[in-house]
């Protein structure tokens, strides 16, 4: 099992009005970032993606999968804020993750979170 613990408190940190909005709905976290961090997003971004977080990961290490699962979560914070229920957001999740081009992610990856952050 993957400890989500440390990735919680930077995600508190980090996008503040997100993680109280996923509280406010009891929205298991754990079971995204399990997927995410197990599997290091395969099957859950398009294939280009997949590739470059797998490049980033291999030079960097760990940090660049919380960096990426902090960055899907900003680059969908808009649209989870408006959720009304968790059903809702595991439907954006899951339709934005297979959605977010490669450029799209590593703009944001390099523009939005600090290494210090993680």
């Amino acid at each position: 099992m993957v400890d989500t613990q440390a990735f919680k408190v930077m995600m508190k940190d980090t996008l503040p009005k997100l993680s109280a909005h996923l509280q406010q709905f009891n929205f298991d976290i754990d079971i995204l970032l399990t997927k995410w961090l197990i599997q290091i997003f395969v099957n859950h971004l398009p294939l280009n993606a997949e590739l470059a977080v797998w490049d980033l990961f291999m030079i960097k290490g760990m940090s660049v999968v919380f960096r990426v699962a902090l960055t899907l979560f900003k680059t969908m914070e808009e649209q989870i804020l408006k959720a009304k229920d968790t059903g809702d957001i595991f439907m954006i999740v899951s339709e934005y993750q297979t959605k977010i081009t490669c450029e799209i992610l590593l703009e944001k990856f390099f523009n939005g979170i600090n290494n210090r952050d993680i």
